[in-house]
């Protein structure tokens, strides 16, 4: 009875079932936890919840120094403000009610933490935020339990916890900043908060097995590279709230075949959906007053710029008469099989065409003065180039880079044949035509 009584008064109850070691402890002093176990005991706790104050050393503590904890219940836990060099990160300044910077993170290129066990965790029913990089690397975390109190969630927070399959996010958040998700490679569905008017850089970059998600009426900005990578999403809808969209957005996401965007929309970013190979058709509300489609292809209002062209596009494609210049990396992987380029062009991109591997035929007529470097490279299907200038179009390094020129007809205007032939990059082709254009 006197060592029951006795382990009570400590406020510890210890229970080993088939190696599993359970404690639960009253934490009086913040900062007192790693003196309340001995170094065995530490080394052993699986299942630990707390009561009490603590701050940023007692993180420090169940981070280091608990090499097998794996379900953590801080739900009756008030963190405290720390001011000092014992604390989870480099900083000397950690707040109350915020799991703090670092606070479970592993990285073995840093000096941070040790190869974490965490499975599960309830976080403090009192907290309002939860630091950058908290939970960084913890790949065996499943469950986390947030409470709804947080409006706060800062960059890379969740990064690489690759074993976490879904996630409830608070709805105070009125932002999911950088990094958050990258690289949680298990996440199949996130319903973002109502209150979220911003999904900041690379937020749910290479969430490759991320297969729904749920944008809020509120959003109106998706960052740079926001999904990149995402390979199970197949359709995405934007929220009639969005006004910009930055680059690469959706680029890699390999799935995807259908995009649906708003009237609010105002700014796009480059290669918004590079590399999604799969991409068949853009839609987007008639309303907009800065983009418009046809065909399933995005253009600006007076369609004189593509925006993106789908890339699982097949055919014959002639480009409207309207349209000035050829985007970098445009038609990038495209499935077409010919193309035509009017006189309006002036300008080719840089790669606009490149690895366009069912593309037998291209036409470009005579007003084209540049063609960027690799337009047409790995183009390995290319027998047809049909040229309608007198003088030979200027070429940048590697136009026609891996492809067999001999397989290529050169078509050419009457007369024309031997400035060609002594052209930079034309001189290639061994099989020119003159022909009555």
């Amino acid at each position: 009875m006197k060592k029951i009584f006795s382990i009570l008064l400590l406020s510890a109850v210890s229970a080993i079932t088939l190696g599993q070691v359970s404690k639960s402890m009253k934490v009086d002093i913040p900062g007192s936890l790693n003196s309340l176990f001995t170094m065995e005991e530490k080394s052993s706790i699986t299942t630990l919840s707390l009561t009490g104050e603590i701050d940023a050393r007692d993180f420090v503590t169940m981070r280091d120094k608990m090499p097998n904890l794996t379900e953590l219940n801080l739900s009756e836990v008030r963190i405290n403000a720390y001011s000092g060099e014992d604390g989870t990160a480099t900083e000397t300044i950690y707040s109350a009610n915020s799991i703090p910077k670092f606070a479970f993170m592993w990285n073995n290129t840093l000096s941070y933490g040790t190869p974490t066990s965490i499975v599960s965790i309830i976080l403090p029913l009192s907290i309002l935020s939860i630091d950058e990089s908290a939970f960084m690397g913890c790949n065996k975390l499943k469950s986390i339990t947030i409470p709804s109190s947080v409006n706060l969630i800062g960059g890379l927070a969740f990064q690489g916890c690759t074993s976490l399959t879904d996630i409830e996010l608070p709805k105070a958040l009125s932002s999911i900043n950088e990094l958050m998700f990258d690289g949680c490679k298990g996440l199949t569905t996130v319903k973002i908060p109502e209150q979220v008017t911003k999904i900041g850089k690379s937020s749910f970059a290479g969430c490759d097995r991320l297969s729904s998600i749920l944008l809020p009426p509120s959003l109106t900005r998706i960052e740079s590279s926001s999904f990149k990578g995402c390979s199970e999403l197949s359709s995405i809808k934007i929220p009639n709230s969005v006004v910009q969209i930055d680059e690469l957005a959706f680029a890699e996401c390999a799935n995807l075949k259908t995009v649906v965007l708003p009237s609010s929309l105002i700014s796009i970013g480059t290669d918004l959906f590079y590399n999604c190979n799969n991409l068949v058709t853009i839609e987007i509300d008639k309303s907009n007053q800065n983009f418009m489609t046809e065909d399933g292809i995005l253009y600006d209002k007076t369609k004189t710029k593509i925006i993106t062209f789908p890339t699982s596009k097949h055919g014959n494609y002639k480009l409207p008469t309207t349209i000035k210049s050829i985007g970098n990396a445009l038609f990038y992987g495209s499935s077409i099989d010919s193309i035509v380029i009017p006189a309006s062009v002036k300008s080719i991109g840089s790669y606009s065409f490149c690895e366009c591997k069912s593309l037998s035929t291209v036409t470009i007529e005579s007003s084209v003065y540049s063609i960027g470097s690799g337009a047409f490279e790995s183009c390995t299907n290319l027998r047809t180039i049909n040229l309608y200038s007198k003088v030979p179009t200027r070429l940048s390094t590697g136009v026609f880079a891996k492809i067999n020129k001999s397989l290529v007809v050169l078509k050419v205007p009457k007369g024309t044949k031997g400035a060609y032939q002594l052209a930079i990059g034309w001189k290639e082709f061994k099989n020119i035509v003159e022909l009555n254009f």
